[in-house]
């Protein structure tokens, strides 16, 4: 009788297991009584979506659970960009060694990029400099930057806070451009979440040669 009860017991206590198990298999309990994401889920509500883009906004990163979360609505994966994943292009031609006594052009071509979570889309700023130098000083500089993507329409490119053109000195051995832009990052049904200000600096040389300072 005794050895029945046990059972009995047993067998209760791994029902009201199976009842106390959690509904969503898909959260895990962490310390301080939060709860994170283990799995893929169910795709997340609109707030959510707020939420995430809030705290995007406000530290420029996406946390991995974030990132997680934000994969179970891949139409909106795909339209956030986030600005610590950016990378830096260079579409600069060689320039050519300088001539004494001769006039040689070359110009540079530098972009950032911002992928969206997915990495099937991108926001792409970019400027371009050309510029001419023979040894001594550098001439007839040209300059201007541009969206090379636009993110499917997803970036609201509002212009240059910075567009500056200076030399050392009269004898233009050298010349700095700075050209910073500000960008808002949006997303379709949610609106614009983050601006940006990526710039660019580029020192050019007379021998053809550059350096260049970014922010992303």
């Amino acid at each position: 009788m005794h050895r029945r009860l046990l059972c009995a017991a047993a067998a209760i206590g791994a029902a009201l297991t199976l009842v106390a198990a959690p509904a969503d298999a898909a959260t895990a309990a962490v310390p301080g009584g939060a709860t994170v994401r283990t799995r893929a889920a169910d795709p997340i509500s609109d707030d959510e979506v707020r939420a995430i883009l809030a705290r995007m906004d406000a530290t420029g990163t996406l946390s991995a659970e974030d990132r997680a979360a934000l994969a179970t609505r891949p139409e909106v994966a795909d339209q956030v960009f986030v600005p610590s994943d950016a990378e830096v292009v260079d579409e600069t031609a060689p320039a050519p060694a300088p001539v004494p006594g001769k006039t040689s052009c070359t110009y540079a071509d530098r972009y950032i990029s911002y992928p969206s979570t997915t990495h099937l889309n991108h926001v792409k700023w970019a400027v371009r400099v050309d510029w001419c130098y023979n040894g001594k000083t550098v001439s007839n500089i040209r300059h201007y930057d541009y969206l090379k993507d636009n993110g499917g329409g997803l970036a609201d490119y509002q212009g240059l806070l910075q567009n500056q053109l200076t030399f050392p000195g009269s004898v233009h051995y050298e010349a700095t451009l700075v050209k910073q832009a500000k960008i808002a990052l949006c997303v379709v049904k949610y609106g614009c979440y983050h601006t940006y200000y990526p710039l660019e600096r580029f020192t050019l040389g007379n021998n053809g040669s550059y350096r260049l300072q970014q922010q992303k």
